[in-house]
């Protein structure tokens, strides 16, 4: 059951791809630069429910691991009812999660509303996204998974700084409304989702008649690649420290005494180069020679040795510099990352890998800020 549109099909790499590649651009840039700064929400939460540092970004790292978890599901959607109903759909459940998420007295709720079913509509936003992408572009499909992982990046720069600037005007509750009400109108870009895609003897094909949801969830038979294997394994074990610094770093900035507008602010550093590098890093996966694996690895390092250093900055300028050089290393990260998983595998075996690749990284990624709250917390 896909919604299609009459008429000639699209070209692959043509006008229409374009203007499906802007859509997915506002789309990722509401959802992911919502989910990348809840750091400053953060010390907000905690003041709120009176809570410990580990339990309020408990909430943030559980709703990007569920996120990724969750992908599985929503690729698997899109490939039985097509990328433009299930991102809609996202979009209506991460609308109703963000206003169930303003109404609780506790950080409970939180767990549920925001962390599982903000999470839920994310992945249905995102996932269609890529796999839009993915059969809408082959010449310039790096390229394209570039720009669509920078919407991310751009999201950061607008969300980190001006969810500070709300939060002097309004409570944090009623810019969760206000979210809602953007996921809504946002829903409308969907239309520019037509499947009406022309295809040729190497692009996807609908496998899901006559095999099971679940099966076509876990076609275990990706694992066979030594690739996309190895890229997915990596990415696990750097996914428990990766996510951590953008859930802590304002709350960390605060402690050493930077305001609240500098400590936002820093999100525009890191969203900055985060963008410069997930479409630059997009167009050299398009180059042969140049293997994405190698700079995913490289990636890693830089995020690991960045966010270690960042333990022993003592003012504003030194969590700028941390902010340049994560950014730098999230956005090729998370670019090399989704071009791995979706270019490792035969077309027809995409939705799957991308779904699988992301649920086992999110197990890693959920630990990971909570237990570095924990540590904190035991340390002081």
């Amino acid at each position: 059951m896909v919604l299609c549109t009459s008429g000639a099909p699209h070209k692959q790499d043509g006008p229409w791809a374009w203007l499906v590649l802007a859509c997915v651009f506002m789309t990722g840039w509401l959802s992911g630069g919502v989910g990348y700064s809840f750091g400053v929400y953060l010390p907000v939460l905690m003041e709120e429910f009176n809570e410990t540092r580990d339990k309020a970004a408990l909430v943030g790292s559980l709703q990007f691991a569920t996120f990724l978890c969750l992908i599985a599901v929503s690729s698997q959607l899109c490939e039985r009812y097509g990328c433009r109903l299930i991102c809609a759909i996202g979009h209506v459940i991460s609308a109703t999660g963000f206003v169930l998420s303003s109404l609780p007295r506790s950080i409970i709720p939180l767990y549920f509303s925001h962390s599982l079913f903000t999470a839920f509509g994310s992945s249905c936003i995102q996932g269609s996204g890529y796999l839009i992408i993915g059969l809408y572009f082959k010449k310039h499909r790096s390229l394209a998974i570039g720009f669509v992982a920078s919407a991310v990046g751009a999201g950061a720069i607008c969300w980190g700084p001006l969810a500070q600037f709300l939060l002097g005007f309004m409570s944090w509750r009623n810019i969760f409304r206000l979210i809602a009400g953007l996921y809504v109108a946002l829903c409308f870009l969907t239309i520019f989702f037509d499947p009406n895609v022309e295809k040729d003897g190497q692009e996807r094909e609908r496998n899901v008649e006559g095999r099971s949801f679940f099966r076509s969830m876990f076609d275990l038979s990706i694992w066979r690649g030594p690739i996309y294997a190895t890229a997915v394994l990596s990415n696990m074990i750097a996914s428990f420290g990766h996510h951590t610094a953008t859930i802590h770093v304002v709350k960390f900035a605060l402690e050493l005494g930077v305001s609240a507008s500098e400590a936002s602010s820093l999100f525009v550093f890191f969203g900055s180069t985060s963008v410069i590098a997930r479409i630059a890093v997009g167009k050299l996966c398009d180059i042969k020679w140049i293997k994405p694996i190698y700079l995913n690895q490289a990636a890693e390092i830089t995020s690991g040795v960045s966010t270690i250093l960042l333990t022993q900055a003592r003012s504003y300028p030194g969590l700028i510099v941390f902010s340049i050089f994560y950014g730098i290393a999230d956005g090729t990260f998370r670019t090399t990352l989704n071009v791995l998983l979706m270019n490792s595998v035969g077309p027809k075996r995409m939705a799957s890998a991308f779904g699988q690749g992301n649920m086992m990284i999110s197990f890693f990624a959920a630990s990971g800020p909570a237990l570095a709250g924990k540590s904190t917390m035991d340390s002081q």
